[in-house]
């Protein structure tokens, strides 16, 4: 992410200036406001927020078939989508929580949830080009290692 004045790809400035907003919006439903500059368009206000995603929830791709084998395997997880009020934005990232350790690891998709995925979590980064391979690794993390609890 590029500090606040930095050129992104096709011109894109990030502006990080504290931003009014309609606090009763902003604070009713926990978005997180950011201001992006684009050219000479001026500012635009995109609001984003973590929704709930729940076990009836479909992508559309393989990362179905990981979060129902984590599921499965570990009932109390609670997961969450990051969502954009702006269409063009990436919103192939969930966070998931598995609350009796504390362990929160993010896994990055390409678009409808398909390969490669990227999984994150405080102590470990991995790319992995299949289902099969993303399920092996998350459930030896969920399996293994505790983390610091974070609030949905």
């Amino acid at each position: 992410m590029p500090a606040a004045g930095e050129d992104f790809a096709a011109g894109i400035v990030v502006s990080l200036a504290t931003v009014d907003v309609d606090s009763s919006l902003s604070m009713a439903h926990g978005w997180t406001p950011a201001v992006q500059r684009v050219g000479a368009f001026g500012e635009v206000l995109v609001l984003m927020d973590w929704i709930a995603w729940r076990s009836t929830d479909l992508a559309g791709g393989p990362v179905d078939e990981i979060f129902a084998s984590l599921w499965a395997r570990f009932p109390g997880l609670s997961m969450r989508r990051l969502w954009f009020s702006n269409p063009n934005d990436d919103d192939n990232v969930w966070r998931i929580l598995r609350e009796d350790t504390g362990l929160d690891v993010q896994v990055d998709t390409c678009p409808d949830g398909a390969p490669p995925f990227l999984l994150e979590s405080d102590y470990s980064q991995r790319h992995v080009n299949s289902a099969d391979e993303a399920v092996e690794i998350l459930v030896e993390w969920f399996d293994t290692m505790t983390g610091t609890p974070w609030h949905m």
